[in-house]
C-alpha cells in the first residue's frame, strides 16, 4: 500500500511537470527525473509488475524494465545538476551517451541470460548467490551509485558558490538526498556479494529490507523538496500576483466598461505577471481618460481615505461620461499612485479597487 502512495505521488508531482518538458535543459531534465522515477515505483506494487509481465509474456520483465528506468532517472537527475551547476570539467556528451547505452545493455543482457522460473517469484530481488541475477543486480546497484554520487559531489560543491539561501538549501537536500541513493545503492551491492560469497549477512533479512527502504524514501523525499525548495519564493510571489490581479477586477471592470479603448488586446500568456501588469496599464490609462470629466473642484475636502475620495470622483467621471457630457477644462484632479514605485503603486491601486468595491457616500458635486 506504501508503494502506491509514493508512487500517486510521484506521478502527481511528474504530470505537473510535464508541460515543462522542451522548455530549457533543467525543467527537462527534472521533468524526466520524476516521470522515470514514477514509472520504476510502479512496478514495486505487485499488481502492476503482474499484469506487465503478463501482458509482454515474458516472466520478471517489470523488474527489467524498473532497473532501465530507475538508471535512466539517475542520469535525468545528473543531466539536471549539470544544467545547475555547469561545472568547469564534466564528461563530454558522447562518452555520457556511450555509458548510459553500454549499462542498459548490460543490464537487458543480464537479464535474459538469467534463469526466470515461470512462477511469479522475482529472482531479482532476492538473487539467492544465482550469477546471472547477481550480475544483473549489480550493474544495476553500481550504475545507480556512481551516478548519484557523482551527482551528490556536484550538489554539494556548488553550495558555496551559491548566493540565494533557498537555493543553498535546496542544493544542500538535493546533495544529501543523493548521497543517501549512493549509500542505498552500495548497501544492495554489498548484499549481493555477501550472498555470492556465502555469507550470512549480519543483519536478518527483514532489517536488510527495513534499511533500504528508509534510505530509498529518504533519498527520494530529499531530492523531490530540495528540487523544489528554491521554487518557494517564486511561487509565493506568482501567488501574490495573482491574488492582485483578482483583487484589481472590480476596479479594472467599471474602468474598463467607461473606456473601452483601453483595453489591450488579449493573448493566450499563462503568466500571473504579465496579467498583473496588463491590468495595471489599462487601469492608469482609463484613469487619465475619466479624470477628464471632473475638476479639482468637484472633489470637495471629506474626512474619507484618500482611496475612497478618488473612487468617488471616478464614479463621478464614469456617470458624467456615460451621460454624454462633454469633458471638462483644467484643473483635474491627481491620482493617488503618482510617483509611487511599482509595488506601492500596485497597494495603492489594490486599496482603490477595494474602495470601488465597497462604494461610501461623499460629498462631490453632481454637475
Amino acid at each position: 500500500m506504501s508503494n502506491a502512495i509514493v508512487a500517486g505521488l510521484l506521478w502527481c508531482a511528474a504530470l505537473w511537470r510535464l508541460p515543462t518538458i522542451g522548455r530549457t535543459r533543467k525543467q527537462t531534465a527534472w521533468a524526466g527525473t520524476l516521470l522515470l522515477i514514477a514509472l520504476a515505483m510502479s512496478f514495486e506494487i505487485p499488481a502492476v509488475a503482474h499484469y506487465t509481465n503478463t501482458l509482454f509474456r515474458i516472466h520478471s520483465v517489470s523488474s527489467l524494465i524498473e532497473h532501465v528506468a530507475a538508471f535512466l532517472s539517475a542520469v535525468c537527475l545528473l543531466n539536471f545538476v549539470i544544467a545547475v551547476v555547469q561545472p568547469a570539467r564534466r564528461p563530454s556528451g558522447r562518452a555520457r551517451i556511450a555509458g548510459r547505452t553500454l549499462t542498459v545493455a548490460a543490464l537487458t543482457l543480464t537479464f535474459f541470460l538469467s534463469d526466470r522460473p515461470e512462477i511469479d517469484s522475482m529472482p531479482f530481488k532476492n538473487v539467492d548467490g544465482h550469477f546471472w541475477p547477481s550480475a544483473h543486480a549489480v550493474t544495476f546497484e553500481l550504475s545507480l551509485g556512481v551516478t548519484m554520487f557523482v551527482a551528490s559531489r556536484l550538489f554539494l560543491g556548488a553550495i558555496r558558490e551559491t548566493e540565494g539561501r533557498w537555493l543553498r538549501n535546496g542544493l544542500l537536500l538535493l546533495g544529501i538526498g543523493t548521497s543517501l541513493g549512493a549509500v542505498y545503492a552500495l548497501q544492495k551491492t554489498l548484499l549481493v556479494y555477501l550472498r555470492l560469497a556465502d555469507i550470512t549477512p549480519p543483519i536478518s533479512t527483514g532489517g536488510q529490507n527495513a534499511i533500504a527502504v528508509a534510505l530509498r524514501s529518504a533519498a527520494l523525499l530529499l531530492i523531490v523538496v530540495g528540487q523544489a525548495l528554491p521554487l518557494l519564493p517564486a511561487s509565493a510571489r506568482t501567488y501574490h500576483q495573482y491574488t492582485a490581479w483578482r483583487r484589481l477586477r472590480p476596479l479594472w471592470k467599471a474602468v474598463a466598461r467607461a473606456t473601452p479603448h483601453v483595453v489591450l488586446r488579449r493573448e493566450p500568456v499563462l503568466s500571473p505577471e504579465l496579467w498583473l501588469h496588463r491590468r495595471v496599464i489599462e487601469i492608469c490609462d482609463g484613469q487619465l481618460t475619466l479624470r477628464e470629466w471632473v475638476t479639482e473642484a468637484d472633489v470637495l475636502a471629506s474626512p474619507l481615505a484618500q482611496a475612497q475620495r478618488e473612487a468617488a470622483w471616478m464614479r463621478l467621471a464614469i456617470e458624467r461620461k456615460a451621460a454624454g457630457l462633454p469633458s471638462l477644462p483644467g484643473p483635474h484632479p491627481e491620482l493617488g499612485n503618482k510617483g509611487l514605485a511599482p509595488a506601492e503603486e500596485l497597494r495603492w491601486l489594490v486599496s482603490l479597487s477595494d474602495a470601488m468595491k465597497h462604494p461610501t457616500p461623499t460629498q462631490l458635486t453632481t454637475v
